[in-house]
């Protein structure tokens, strides 16, 4: 068994926290590859973000806890295809702001924010489980991700990748 899988595993029985290691483990590579296919630090990041997100929100229904690269590697590329039709959906309708009917302006500025609120809504809670183990649940969510957890078997404070101020969504 890999160490991979065996994280994997662990996550599956429970054990949030060896998310955190399968993030740490392969996040240089993810962060390589989105870059590659996007050429820019901000959204290189945002995808990143994603890939992880969805891979721990998707890790349920993972059957194959010995092809964990593989599989991320895959969801990276999607995710990526989607970030580049996103974009260009959204570059390809611009329109000069002195003439964009305010209405609509108010209605995608809302529609932002609530995307915005999301994301650091399933941010916060991935946080919680992975960095602290549910254990502080009463805990509010900012103050949660700022106290981490600690690995018992070195006694280092360990935090996850959404806790880095990199990859923090600004509220």
């Amino acid at each position: 068994m890999n160490r991979d899988e065996a994280l994997v595993r662990e996550c599956l029985a429970g054990d949030d926290t060896a998310f955190g290691f399968l993030i740490d483990h392969h996040k240089a590579v993810i962060y390589g590859l989105v870059y590659h296919k996007l050429g820019n630090h901000a959204d290189t990041e945002d995808v990143t973000q994603e890939v992880f997100l969805k891979a721990y929100q998707n890790l349920g229904a993972f059957r194959q806890p010995y092809n964990f690269a593989g599989w991320i590697y895959t969801i990276t590329v999607n995710c990526c295809r989607d970030w580049e039709r996103r974009a260009s959906r959204s570059t390809r309708y611009e329109v000069p702001i002195e003439e964009a009917d305010t209405e609509v302006l108010e209605e995608k500025a809302l529609q932002s924010y609530q995307d915005n609120e999301l994301k650091h809504t399933v941010q916060s809670a991935i946080c919680r489980h992975i960095c602290t183990g549910n254990r502080n649940a009463s805990l509010s969510s900012e103050a949660t991700t700022q106290k981490g957890d600690y690995d018992n078997a070195s006694s280092r404070k360990r935090r996850c990748h959404f806790c880095t101020p990199k990859a923090r969504i600004p509220t």
